[in-house]
């Protein structure tokens, strides 16, 4: 925790009074503490965001769809949903 900390106020500190970069990853990935941490995987968006893509799935299939299917003749013109 604490390198952790130490990391990112050194990272923080060279945004906002250097003007630089965020490099808070580039840092800790160069911390021989984190060699066997596989960071870009940790950081992977996939590991947070839980049944969203299920979510997605079965809203379009059960609420979505149904309307279109009941209004095609309505809307005038054939859609295809790609999410």
């Amino acid at each position: 925790h604490e390198k952790i900390r130490r990391h990112s106020q050194e990272a923080a500190r060279q945004v906002k009074v250097e003007g630089g970069a965020n490099d808070l990853l580039a840092r800790l990935k160069a911390d021989p503490a984190f060699a066997k941490v596989d960071i870009d995987g940790e950081l992977q968006a996939s590991r947070f965001i839980g049944r969203a893509t299920e979510q997605v799935d079965e809203f379009l299939a059960l609420t979505v769809r149904p309307v279109l299917d009941a209004n095609r003749g309505l809307i005038g013109a054939e859609a295809d949903i790609n999410v």
